[in-house]
């Protein structure tokens, strides 16, 4: 394992103490080959589970379309319950950019064999999966949730900046100021590679300074809160990836496993709720909308 920001340094395996220090210090950490050969690729146990629940399908909807943005891409997406033959058929498409992602409701055996010992000390909140065609990227953005992000198939990279390191680029000039005021990828949606929109391979970076982090499948990154980052899948393949989220409120194993367990089970039921209540307003709004878009623009009568 390494730590981002010190080039390959070696560190001590992905523990409850490493995991800790990371996110207090806001460094993030990869950890490799970590999750077993079953829960990997587009017909392992992960990518199976998401066949459970209601995915979220973003189509690209220009030839050049490269970034993806929850609220920018709302209009055009697509909610969908993906089958294993699905997923084969969409990695086989020609490459018109898409992504793809949903949370997932993991049982305690499913967390045990993606995490290991770390399911029982971690207390996890929630677990989504996201995937995407060669090429598509998840803008600049930071979360206020630590996670651990297991690729599952393909291969992604993470492009990291610390807080600092965004602020001295929008004083540059070479992001806007919401990038650093909101943290969402809404701030800085810009179609392209990651090498092209920051200029990674150019002499002088025409963004921010940061740390490149390669995932492989099996591989695992330690993302902490508040860590700047923009995902790219890589040109040669579809990349999907299992995000897993948790909190640090008090010292890691803190509380035996059996309540975290517990607590872990009443905080999947809550988000649960909350995601469907979420979802059927966002259906009842879609509704709406094209009622009123039938009325502005009635169908031509057969007569």
């Amino acid at each position: 394992m390494w730590w981002c920001g010190k080039a390959q340094e070696e560190a001590a395996p992905l523990s409850a103490d490493v995991i800790s220090d990371a996110c207090q210090q806001q460094r993030a950490a990869v950890s490799r080959g970590v999750l077993p050969e079953r829960m990997r690729g587009w017909d392992g146990a992960l990518a199976k589970a998401s066949s459970r629940t209601i995915m979220t399908f973003f189509p690209a909807t220009r030839v050049d379309q490269t970034a993806f943005s929850q609220q920018k891409c709302h209009d055009d997406h697509a909610a969908i319950k993906p089958s294993l033959a699905f997923y084969q058929w969409l990695v086989s498409q020609p490459r018109q950019a898409w992504q793809l992602r949903g949370n997932l409701n993991l049982g305690d055996d499913e967390l045990g064999d993606a995490l290991g010992e770390l399911s029982d000390v971690l207390r996890i909140t929630s677990a989504s999966l996201w995937g995407g065609i060669g090429g598509s990227r998840t803008p600049l953005h930071a979360d206020a949730v630590h996670a651990l992000v297991l690729q599952v198939a393909g291969t992604k990279k993470f492009f990291l900046c610390s807080r600092d390191e965004i602020s001295d680029a929008v004083d540059a000039g070479k992001l806007p100021r919401a990038v650093l005021d909101d943290a969402t990828t809404e701030s800085y949606c810009v179609d392209g590679s990651l090498a092209s929109v920051y200029g990674l391979d150019a002499p002088t970076p025409k963004g921010p300074s940061g740390h490149l982090a390669v995932l492989e499948a099996g591989d695992c990154l330690l993302l902490p809160s508040g860590l700047y980052h923009d995902v790219e899948c890589d040109d040669d393949s579809a990349a999907l990836s299992l995000t897993v989220r948790f909190e640090l409120d008090e010292p890691i194993g803190a509380v035996d496993a059996p309540c975290h367990r517990e607590e872990n089970d009443a905080r999947r039921k809550k988000g649960d709720d909350l995601r469907k209540l979420l979802w059927r307003l966002a259906l009842k709004k879609a509704a709406i909308v094209q009622k009123q878009r039938l009325r502005d623009n009635p169908p031509p009568s057969d007569r």
